[in-house]
């Protein structure tokens, strides 16, 4: 079975959990720039998603495809990181599409795509 024949199972889990979008989803749909997920609410959508499709979250890394919640936009947490000698913060790798989410589905597994 492909990742497109589940795609249809993905966008209405998606919408169920989000809501309607003023744009058609497909599998370039990513959730941080197009859906606009980021911090808490990204990490309980890949919660609830890992819950509902049955898949082993091993390997996932939200930090690595999501920004921390909140929004700075003077620096001040850079400031207190860089005051604090915590390293700062980096931008995710990788913006996760509805496709990716779909392969998931198939495997069981959340996939390698870093």
């Amino acid at each position: 079975m492909e990742s497109c024949a589940v795609l249809p199972e993905v966008i209405s889990f998606v919408e169920k959990i989000r809501g309607s979008h003023s744009f058609p989803l497909s599998g370039k749909t990513t959730l941080e720039k197009d859906l606009r997920m980021t911090g808490d609410d990204a990490y309980e959508f890949m919660a609830a998603f890992f819950d509902e499709f049955s898949i082993d979250p091993t390997g996932f890394d939200s930090t690595m495809y999501f920004y921390p919640e909140g929004l700075d936009l003077i620096g001040l947490s850079f400031l207190v990181r860089k005051i604090a000698g915590l390293p700062p913060l980096t931008r995710p790798v990788y913006d996760i599409t509805l496709a990716d989410l779909s392969k998931a589905v198939l495997t069981r597994t959340w996939p390698k795509l870093i």
